[in-house]
């Protein structure tokens, strides 16, 4: 994902940014170099103090920083909900780089994703996945659920590459 948003900074530019499953934040702060909001969320606490401590700690060593971490389960719509009070405006990119472990997680992923394209129609926002793939099941069912979803996820040319042993790709995925 990193080497993809390196490639196509301009994307970023003045943007507004969740990062879902951001884990340490790599990605994330990354993004803020570049972005005028970044939110990375995860739902795991003992994740989310590391996260917010990493957040901290490039904040002391760049300008000001416009990043923030916040507790984000897929699926949990109070959490989702309070997320989107403290930024009513939404958020023009969703990203997740390789988050996509567990067959029971990918419908929660594309509800909450589903949520985050929705919230204006005024604007076009676009979730970008950075996507490894583990088994045959777990693509088809990135793709059955975006589908489902009513989202249109294609491939990004020129993205696919190979990362211990395994396949990844980049997906844009819109409403």
């Amino acid at each position: 994902m990193n080497m993809y948003l390196s490639k196509n900074s301009d994307m970023l530019r003045g943007c507004s940014v969740i990062e879902l499953g951001s884990g340490v934040g790599i990605t994330g702060i990354f993004c803020s170099r570049f972005c005028s909001k970044v939110v990375l969320t995860d739902h795991n606490d003992e994740v989310l103090k590391i996260l917010a401590r990493n957040i901290e700690l490039h904040d002391s060593t760049q300008n000001s920083m416009c990043a923030s971490a916040e507790n984000l389960e897929w699926g949990n719509h109070k959490q989702l909900k309070d997320i989107l009070q403290r930024h009513p405006e939404g958020f023009d990119l969703v990203i997740g780089a390789d988050i996509c472990f567990q067959q029971s997680n990918i419908p929660l992923l594309f509800d909450t994703v589903e949520k985050l394209l929705s919230i204006s129609s005024e604007k076009k926002r676009r979730f970008i996945l950075a996507y490894v793939s583990r088994t045959k099941v777990m693509d088809n069912m990135v793709i059955s659920e975006a589908n489902r979803h009513g989202l249109k996820i294609s491939e990004v040319a020129g993205t696919r590459g190979t990362i211990r042993n395994l396949q990844g790709l980049v997906y844009e995925i819109t409403n």
